[in-house]
């Protein structure tokens, strides 16, 4: 039985293993249609201090992601929460929830 219940658990890892393969390249083929941004100039904080004041909702980071997604854009999150509050304050901006890894 014991023998059994180490090759289930090869299995299992080898299976978990593909699994967080694949999620990691579809992570990476997203990322690569992605804008990464390193500076936050004071238009952009401005723009996001006064999403934040109009939502009455949201974090610093929350505000920033959806202004950085005007006009047009789309946000992405696992938690639609305050980022649906504040898009409804921005210039169409449109958030849409995915699932989360359960990999993590």
């Amino acid at each position: 039985m014991r023998a059994r219940c180490v090759r289930d658990a090869e299995d299992w890892y080898a299976e978990r293993s593909l699994i967080a393969a694949r999620a990691f390249v579809q992570e990476v083929a997203l990322l690569t249609t992605c804008d990464i941004v390193e500076v936050i100039r004071e238009a952009l904080a401005r723009r996001a201090a006064l999403l934040r004041r109009q939502a009455h909702r949201g974090s610093a980071v929350d505000a920033i992601v959806v202004a950085l997604a005007e006009p047009g854009g789309t946000v992405l999150t696992s938690d639609l929460g305050d980022l649906d509050t504040l898009a409804g304050h921005a210039d169409d901006v449109t958030v849409e929830r995915v699932q989360a890894h359960a990999c993590r």
